[in-house]
């Protein structure tokens, strides 16, 4: 463990757990991203909050190479698939059908503008890393498996916005067919 000094005429000493300064994560987020985007599905679930007392609850399904599924519990649900999209506003309502723009998918929920990342812990099977993507701006925070680059689990912070994912399944057979016609 490393102690930081901070502050002048008096120093408040700040221990720090593991390497310091902490390794650069550049290297193993692109490695993390390729993998991602070569997955044929992914499944996650996903808390947004905006304060400590309100947040929803959301499944995503994503199904290369142009669909994807989210039902936020008790609330709305959507289906992309190409450019089609359907929308409901909450369970049991009709579904609205309406044209998107095409949405390559799976797309690393993280983004492509990655700065300032670190290693910020490992194990033996697992790396902790953290990154700034400086134009929402939003801090990441993600615990990957060491050996395949999966995510297991992704934080966001950003004003107002306070997200994290869990990941429940890879490349395992997940189906996105369009709402059955009434």
């Amino acid at each position: 463990m490393k102690v930081i000094g901070v502050g002048s005429p008096r120093t408040v000493l700040f221990p720090v757990a593991g390497r310091w300064p902490p390794a650069q994560g550049e290297q193993f987020l692109a490695r993390a991203s390729r993998v991602f985007r070569r997955l044929r599905t992914v499944v996650f679930s996903e808390r947004l909050a905006s304060d400590p007392s309100h947040s929803i609850l959301t499944t995503w399904k994503l199904v290369a190479p142009d669909r994807f599924e989210y039902e936020i519990h008790g609330g709305p649900a959507g289906i992309i698939i190409g450019t089609r999209r359907w929308d409901r506003p909450k369970p049991g309502a009709p579904w609205t059908p309406s044209a998107t723009t095409l949405l390559p998918q799976p797309t690393a929920p993280w983004g492509t503008r990655i700065a300032d990342a670190h290693v910020l812990a490992e194990t033996p099977h697992t790396l902790t890393a953290s990154w700034l993507d400086p134009v929402v701006p939003a801090w990441f925070t993600a615990t990957f498996d060491r050996r395949s680059a999966l995510p297991i689990e992704l934080r966001m912070t950003s004003p107002a916005h306070f997200m994290r994912h869990r990941y429940l399944a890879f490349n395992r057979k997940v189906r996105i067919e369009p709402p059955a016609a009434k």
